[in-house]
């Protein structure tokens, strides 16, 4: 499945996994390591942030490939000497 979202939705998405995995690294702390459960959290809250953070950048990489592919390098001017 995949799902679009703007430039917008995409950021404030990342900020709040972001937000959230910070909440919850803090509240294990201050817990003295004992709620693990937020220690669980906050690595689902990473991993989520890696995942959409990874296929942006793989996205980015693909419109990039696609434009350079399109030069001709016949096209380009030469140097002459």
């Amino acid at each position: 499945m995949r799902i679009e979202f703007t430039n917008d939705e995409l950021g404030t998405i990342m900020v709040a996994l972001d937000r959230y995995r910070s909440q919850m690294d803090d509240e294990f702390t201050s817990s003295g390591g004992i709620d693990w459960l937020a220690q669980e959290e906050a690595g689902s809250a990473e991993w989520c942030w890696q995942k959409i953070y990874n296929q942006k950048t793989e996205a980015d990489l693909a419109a990039d490939a696609e434009r350079i592919s399109k030069v001709d390098p016949f096209g380009l001017p030469t140097w002459e000497i």
